[in-house]
């Protein structure tokens, strides 16, 4: 043990497991950038013979959570997740010679985590969140039967699971997520002041009216819900009720309706609400993601796997037929304040390529302008008010801030110095002088739980 890291294989997008005489691994490859697909690929413990077992595109995918191999060798189980008859995730099988993929069990969730069987092949551990749950809990999926029972029923999120020999104890990771929203100076974040303080406000999206008060996404229901205060945290009010998750909210430049994602149709998809909350209209339905309002308030833009990659799309505020913008492989997209231009984040096709910040015109066709990005730089891209820059988070100083990087080319540079929390959403001000973010710290420690059978 111990000596110089050798690096054995790339372009890897999960944990590996191991076979049982620990000569072969397999893992999770997402090509979806340049073939739609995600593959599950054994080889060599030395990285030779690498063999692509199974492969998922179009409505399916292969879960990035990690697969387990079984204790005889001729399994390898991995959460699998469909979006024809609603979006979910299961359990399933794949054969380790024939590739054959079979259901483990027939129960649906929202998120399918790492996967570790038991020693005596009974039945396999895996971290999930069930549908309309917002935490991850432990679960115990028998085989071959496929009955599903709960390990774990808090409040916490488990991610990975692992397993000692007799299967008597297993290891996972609890994280413990506190998120609240401040206010501050566009210009200053760093003098912010806290206005809410709940236990995770905010952190999937802040957004502000035209008259000044903050539309926000809290989990005080007991549900990732959509909610509305005063910009000093002042008569905050609960807006969508629905037993599904909903987040990203976008506020319309009249400050008429907000635009949210929600699974409540069966599919990750846009919704539209009046800002009181009523008149709840279906914009779209398909795997579609909202990322804003077009500042003329005609356009609501989102990404879109609806031709097998994740690409630009815009669909009316009132609803209509989608139109694609750009074919390229956008993540995340944010709209100039003059309307004529999307930051975006992108990917090119080539395997294992890193993400690149571009600016494409409204109307779509090449890029006018491309920047590389740093391997730690995440998140949401941004437009500053005068239109000059793009913010986006980075985590190069150990903790997520924010930093900026100009359009006339110049160097980057850091914007806020939060430690130990860090920065998960952020909207300015129609005017431009104030910004509302979420900023906040995830606990995570090593959990040992033992005789759970």
């Amino acid at each position: 043990m111990g000596g110089t890291p050798r690096r054995v294989l790339s372009f890897i997008s999960s944990p590996v497991t191991f076979s049982p005489d620990g000569s072969r691994i397999a893992f999770v490859r997402d090509d979806s950038a340049a073939t739609g697909e995600t593959q599950l690929i054994t080889a060599n413990l030395d990285g030779s013979n690498e063999r692509k077992l199974a492969t998922l595109k179009g409505d399916r995918f292969f879960s990035a959570g990690g697969p387990g191999w079984s204790p005889d060798g001729k399994l390898i189980a991995i959460g699998a997740g469909n979006y024809a008859g609603g979006f979910h995730l299961t359990v399933v099988t794949v054969n380790t010679e024939t590739g054959e993929e079979k259901a483990m069990t027939s129960r649906k969730f929202s998120d399918v985590g790492q996967v570790s069987w038991l020693s005596d092949g009974s039945g396999v551990i895996v971290n999930a969140s069930d549908q309309a749950a917002i935490h991850e809990q432990i679960w115990i999926v028998s085989f071959p039967g496929g009955q599903v029972n709960a390990v774990t029923r808090d409040l916490s999120d488990y991610g990975g699971t692992g397993l000692t020999a007799d299967s008597r104890s297993l290891v996972t990771v609890e994280f413990d997520p506190t998120s609240n929203i401040w206010v501050a100076p566009a210009n200053d974040m760093n003098n912010g002041k806290q206005i809410t303080s709940g236990k995770l406000e905010g952190d999937q999206g802040v957004r502000w009216t035209p008259d000044g008060k903050i539309v926000y996404t809290s989990t005080s229901s007991g549900n990732m819900d959509i909610w509305i205060m005063n910009s000093d945290g002042a008569n905050q009010r609960q807006l969508t009720t629905d037993p599904y998750r909903d987040d990203t909210p976008s506020v319309s430049p009249d400050g008429r309706y907000v635009v949210f994602d929600s699974i409540r149709g069966g599919l990750p998809s846009i919704w539209r609400m009046d800002i009181d909350g009523r008149n709840t209209k279906q914009l779209t339905n398909q795997e579609d993601y909202v990322q804003g309002i077009t500042p003329d308030g005609l356009w609501v833009f989102f990404t879109s796997w609806r031709t097998g990659r994740q690409a630009l799309w815009k669909v009316g505020i009132e609803g209509g037929e989608p139109t694609q913008i750009s074919n390229l492989f956008i993540s995340r997209a944010a709209i100039s304040p003059d309307g004529k231009f999307f930051a975006c984040f992108y990917q090119d096709e080539k395997p294992n390529s890193p993400e690149r910040l571009l600016i494409l015109p409204f109307e779509g066709g090449s890029p006018v302008k491309t920047f590389d990005l740093a391997p730690s730089s995440r998140g949401v891209p941004d437009w500053t008010p005068d239109g000059k820059a793009i913010t986006f988070y980075d985590s190069r100083t150990g903790t997520v801030n924010l930093w900026s990087q100009p359009l006339d080319g110049g160097p980057v540079k850091q914007l806020t110095e939060f430690k130990p929390d860090e920065l998960w959403a952020r909207g300015t001000s129609r005017d431009g002088k104030s910004i509302a973010f979420a900023r906040g710290t995830v606990t995570s420690d090593v959990i040992l739980i033992s005789d759970f059978q």
